[in-house]
């Protein structure tokens, strides 16, 4: 039999190469993935034993909530990075990249992925340059092998699997500080790994028969020829012959899989794309929780009977909340309130059946299909959990109803309301309960912030069909209004603090003033003359020296220096020093005039005064004897009182636990924290301002106003009673979606 034409052995060859590729880019994907496939495990370990008062104690609690939610999409989650390192190795056969977002469309949480990748990508390159070059100079071999032009990069370089890894990560789900955190953390597990996985690709690929160019020689598509010729004149040893062999038939034997096309490797996927939904996550949960409830007494299934059950389609399911969007939002509000006896969920349902039956169905052959019975149950624990965590009124608990059934149809369509943050259903939420949380109208600037919300919620109840855009409009729209309230609040907030600590710093002048005083005078006897000065017009100025210049200064030193010599001077007098007497007294003049002008004494007054303290002084026959001083006026009581709504007990009536009264004195401006009204309900607060002279804490709600000013050890009592929870700041519908886990897992 002749000899194959040439050109079919090269048409051969490239096939062989072409099915190496694809099988280094499967393994390749594989054993970079596998490593790292328990990833939030051992990062939730880690941070699990690592000790509070070494970290940031306002962060570590979000970032651990964060961590926990990744664990629970951990395998999704893998899965979804080795698809996407598959991917990247084949799309660099047709010299594509998978793109990713523009930097001008990234968020904030984006944009800092993607600057720490290239950062860690670049330190990669420096660590295993030989590594790399041994692998480059591989694949140059195998992209010549494939007729691909040179400088086709290399699929396996540390830039290729960071820009992958960032792509996969679920930030939606991340805490502001996870970030950093996490690169901080693939930088001590990523370099050992690329060290161990590029010989392996580099050892596949030359069992393929992809031959390298030797080590300093550019890996031109001419010398891989060369070098190929050159293994054709001088061949590879009898056992390397036998491997290549042995693979190049494995192949041949695989199925034929075709080559990614352009639309599929162009393609973008989204971030949450192969990740379950939420509610095929929670569907068993959900179904525990009912049982719970149904046994509580509190949810009661609708059970059809007979033969014929009619399940509703979503499309019915749609059409039903349709016809009742718009109308008497009354029953949900009602039980949002808590005011009735039915859950949200039975009344979601019965008004819901009520329509099916003016629609045509027969109530008792009719029910909802298990996914719509989960959206139903999943929106009302949401509402449920967002009327419980926010201080609403009955305007914002009323607005909350009218969204019910509107919401009900979000989630009917699309499952990533309850675990994308960036949802635009979800954004409207959280910009309606920051509106209405404590929110009673008692200023025209809160009054207008409702309004304003009850026109947003009104204008997505009447025009809200299908399409979400609505919603992305509405939640726009109120925060930008929220924007011109924070601005205020902030203003407030700094009026505020300025208050509490001019009223601070009085505080102390005060106590120090009036300590100096007694601590000169003490055992002293003193004419009236002398008792008069000190205390009218000496102790009020050393007070404004304090709180202008402040107490370690040389205006204060000297003023303090004059009340001292003044007692000297009238012991003088006393005992007829007249000469002593009279060359102090006219050496104190320019200090006495500059006392007198504090006290708003000047011109003939402040002669007339000092004419007063001379003739007082030098009166040997006036009566001199200690001196009763008057005690110290303390502010009163009334300055530090919070608003209603919360009781505050003496740190001294509650032993506090140390450690934890010791970590509250970290806390800074802008702590978030969870406030127990007496109602039972929360509302969302934070730290305005920490006091520089007593450590005191100015607490305030959404809207700027005062709840709280209280020690570290007042703050520790709360905390230990339940009233108070530190936590990080975070969107009102996250904090409900927290508790809504929460409530599922317990129920299960």
């Amino acid at each position: 039999m002749g000899h194959a034409p040439d050109f079919l052995d090269g048409v051969h060859a490239t096939a062989d190469a072409e099915r190496l590729h694809r099988q280094a880019a499967r393994l390749g994907a594989e054993w970079l993935s596998a490593p790292l496939s328990s990833f939030w495990t051992r990062l939730a370990s880690e941070w699990a034993t690592r000790s509070v008062a070494t970290t940031n104690y306002s962060t570590h609690q979000a970032d651990m909530e964060a961590v926990r939610a990744l664990v629970a999409q951990e395998k999704a989650w893998a899965a979804q990075l080795r698809n996407g390192l598959e991917d990247a190795a084949l799309a660099w056969r047709n010299h594509q990249v998978i793109a990713s977002r523009t930097l001008s469309l990234m968020s904030e949480i984006e944009l800092s992925a993607h600057l720490h990748a290239q950062q860690l990508a670049g330190d990669l390159e420096k660590m295993l340059a030989d590594s790399l070059e041994a692998s480059d100079r591989r694949v140059a071999a195998l992209a010549s092998s494939l007729g691909m032009r040179p400088g086709a990069g290399n699929p396996w370089a540390p830039e290729t699997i960071l820009r992958v890894f960032a792509q996969s990560l679920p930030l939606d789900d991340f805490s502001a500080t996870l970030v950093p955190a996490t690169f901080d953390d693939l930088r001590k597990r990523l370099p050992a790994l690329v060290r161990d996985v590029l010989p392996r690709i580099s050892t596949l690929l030359e069992g393929g028969g992809i031959v390298a160019a030797p080590s300093g020689l550019n890996a031109s598509p001419s010398a891989t020829v060369q070098s190929v010729q050159n293994e054709a004149i001088n061949p590879m040893p009898q056992h390397t012959d036998a491997l290549r062999h042995d693979i190049v038939a494995n192949l041949r034997a695989r199925p034929s899989v075709e080559p990614a096309s352009a639309a599929s490797v162009g393609h973008v996927p989204r971030r949450d794309e192969g990740l379950p939904r939420y509610r095929d996550i929670v569907h068993e949960h959900l179904a525990q929780w009912r049982q719970r409830a149904q046994a509580a007494g509190t949810w009661r299934a609708h059970k059809p009977a007979g033969q014929g059950v009619h399940v509703l389609r979503s499309a019915e399911v749609m059409t039903m909340a349709s016809v009742l969007q718009g109308e008497d939002p009354a029953p949900f509000a009602t039980a949002l309130a808590r005011d009735g006896g039915s859950s949200l969920q039975c009344v979601i349902r019965e008004e819901m059946l009520k329509a099916a039956v003016q629609l045509g169905f027969d109530r008792e052959q009719t029910q909802f299909s298990q996914d719509d019975e989960d959206a139903i149950d999943l929106v009302a624990i949401l509402f449920d959990t967002l009327a419980d965590s926010n201080d609403l009124m009955p305007r914002g608990t009323q607005m909350l109803g009218k969204l019910v059934l509107p919401y009900v149809k979000v989630a009917v369509m699309d499952d990533s309301l309850f675990n994308r943050r960036s949802h635009p259903a979800r954004r409207l939420l959280d910009a309606l309960a920051e509106s209405c949380d404590g929110n009673a109208g008692e200023s025209a600037p809160h009054r207008e912030m409702l309004t304003r919300a009850e026109a947003v919620v009104d204008q997505v109840v009447a025009r809200f069909e299908e399409d979400q855009a609505i919603f992305e409009l509405a939640a726009k729209e109120l925060r930008d209004y929220l924007e011109q309230q924070r601005l205020r609040a902030e203003i407030a907030e700094r009026r505020m603090a300025e208050a509490l600590h001019g009223r601070e710093r009085l505080h102390f002048a005060r106590q120090d003033a009036h300590a100096e005083l007694v601590s000169l005078a003490r055992g002293r006897s003193l004419s009236e003359a002398c008792h008069h000065f000190l205390e009218q017009i000496w102790q009020t100025a050393l007070l404004h020296v304090w709180l202008r210049y402040g107490a370690d200064t040389a205006r204060y030193r000297a003023m303090r220096s004059l009340g001292a010599t003044l007692i000297e001077l009238d012991v003088a007098g006393a005992e007829l020093q007249a000469d002593k007497l009279a060359r102090g007294f006219i050496g104190q003049l320019v200090p006495l005039r500059e006392c007198l002008s504090l006290c708003g004494h000047v011109h003939e007054a402040a002669e007339e005064a000092i004419a007063r303290l001379c003739a007082g002084l030098a009166n040997p026959d006036a009566e001199r004897r200690p001196r009763d001083w008057m005690p110290l006026l303390m502010e009163a009581a009334s300055d530090d009182v919070p608003e209603p709504g919360l009781r505050l007990v003496s740190a001294r009536e509650t032993p506090e636990d140390p450690v934890l009264v010791a970590r509250l004195r970290k806390l800074r401006a802008g702590q978030g924290l969870r406030i127990r009204e007496e109602e039972g309900h929360e509302s969302a607060a934070k730290i305005a301002w920490v006091s520089p002279l007593t450590g005191r804490f100015l607490i305030v709600n959404r809207r700027g106003l005062r709840k709280l000013v209280v020690s570290a050890e007042e703050l520790a009592a709360l905390v230990g009673r339940g009233e108070v929870v530190i936590r990080a700041i975070e969107a009102p519908v996250d904090h409900a979606m927290r508790q809504v886990w929460e409530q599922l897992r317990a129920a299960s």
